[in-house]
C-alpha cells in the first residue's frame, strides 16, 4: 500500500481568461473548484493506475470536508491528523493566449506542536503497514523545516520506500534521510541546490552529486520539455508527448504516482520513467485539478520515447 502526506491541503480554484492583463480587467471565461493537496493528488492518480493508496496529514476543521468527500468518491481511505483552522485556497489563472497558468498560493493555517506530535506518531503507526511512503508539498506556518527528514527517517527505518518532492530546505533536509526517490522539477532543482541549467548534460551533473549524498533516484520533471531520470549507473531524457493542455495542476503529483507503480513492479529506471510521463500526459489533457484516468494512462505509455543521457 502507498501512505500519501499531505501536510498543507488546499482547494485549487482555477479561471480561465483569453488573455490576462496584468493591472486591468480581467473576464473569467470558465472556472472550476478542485480538492487538492500534492499527497492527495498523489493518492487519487495512484488509484486510478490501479494501486491501493491512503491520506494522512492534517485535517483542517473548516473545508477540509471537500478533501474527504473527495477521497470517499474515489474509495481512498484516510487517517488525518485534526488541526483548527480553515483549508488554504489556490488561486491559478490560465490565460489562453500564452498558455501559461499563474499561481497564487496561501500560506495556510499554522498548525500547533501536539498536531506535529501526532502527525510524527501516526507516520510511525502507518509505517508498519505502508510499502511506500509519498511526502509531498509545502507545510503550513508552525511546521519546521526540517519535517520531511524526521518522517522520511521515521518510514525509513521501518522498511517503507520513501519518495520525496518537495522545494527548498524542506527538499534540502528531507535528503539526509534517505529517500529512495526525489522528483523536483526544474526551478525546484536550481533553487534548492543554488544552480543554473542549461541542458540536459547539466541535469545529470546535479542529479549525479545528490546521488552521491544518499539518494538512488533523482527525476527531474521539465514541464514542456519532459523529464529526466537519473541514478548512478544510467540516465535517460523523455521529450514531452504533443496534446492539447486541459490543465497543468496535478500533473507532477501524477508523474509522481506513475513512478510509484512502476517501482511496484520493479520496472527499470528507464520504464519507471515512462510511466511517470505517461501518467502526468494523462492529466494534462483534463481541466483544473483532475487526474490521469487507467485508459488514458495506457494510450500514452505506447507514445513515451526514451532516449539515453
Amino acid at each position: 500500500m502507498l501512505v500519501s502526506v499531505t501536510l498543507n491541503p488546499c482547494i485549487d480554484r482555477l479561471a480561465e481568461v483569453p488573455a490576462f492583463t496584468y493591472g486591468g480587467m480581467n473576464r473569467v471565461t470558465r472556472s472550476r473548484s478542485d480538492a487538492a493537496g500534492k499527497g492527495v493528488n498523489v493518492a487519487v492518480a495512484y488509484s486510478h493506475l490501479g494501486g491501493d493508496s491512503l491520506c494522512t496529514g492534517f485535517h483542517y476543521a473548516s473545508g477540509s470536508e471537500r478533501i474527504t468527500g473527495l477521497l470517499d468518491t474515489e474509495g481512498i481511505p484516510s487517517d488525518f491528523v485534526p488541526v483548527p483552522g480553515t483549508v488554504r485556497t489556490n488561486f491559478k489563472i490560465h490565460d489562453h493566449a500564452t498558455g501559461r497558468t499563474t499561481e497564487i498560493n496561501e500560506s495556510g493555517c499554522p498548525v500547533g506542536e501536539a498536531a506535529i506530535a501526532a502527525l510524527i506518531d501516526k507516520i510511525g503507526e502507518l509505517a508498519e503497514k505502508a510499502d511506500t511512503m509519498v511526502f509531498s508539498g509545502s507545510v503550513p506556518p508552525g511546521v519546521p523545516s526540517g519535517i520531511y527528514r524526521t518522517l522520511t527517517g521515521i518510514a525509513r527505518d521501518a522498511g517503507v520506500k520513501c519518495i520525496l518532492d518537495a522545494q527548498g530546505t524542506l527538499l534540502r533536509t528531507g535528503i539526509e534521510a534517505g529517500p529512495v526517490l526525489i522528483k523536483p522539477n526544474l526551478y525546484e532543482l536550481e533553487s534548492t541546490f543554488d544552480l543554473k541549467i542549461g541542458d540536459t548534460a547539466e541535469i545529470v551533473s546535479a542529479a549525479r552529486r545528490i546521488i552521491g549524498e544518499g539518494v538512488p533516484i533523482v527525476a527531474v520533471t521539465l514541464g514542456s520539455a519532459g523529464a529526466a531520470i537519473v541514478d548512478a549507473d544510467e540516465a535517460w531524457f523523455a521529450p514531452a508527448i504533443p496534446v492539447k493542455i486541459g490543465g497543468l495542476c496535478g500533473a507532477g503529483d501524477a508523474a509522481v504516482a506513475g513512478f510509484c507503480r512502476a517501482m511496484d513492479e520493479g520496472l527499470c529506471l528507464e520504464d519507471i520513467l515512462r510511466y511517470g510521463v505517461a501518467a502526468a500526459t494523462a492529466s494534462v489533457i483534463l481541466p483544473g485539478t483532475r487526474l490521469c484516468t487507467r485508459q488514458d494512462f495506457e494510450r500514452y505509455l505506447t507514445r513515451v520515447a526514451i532516449e539515453p543521457l
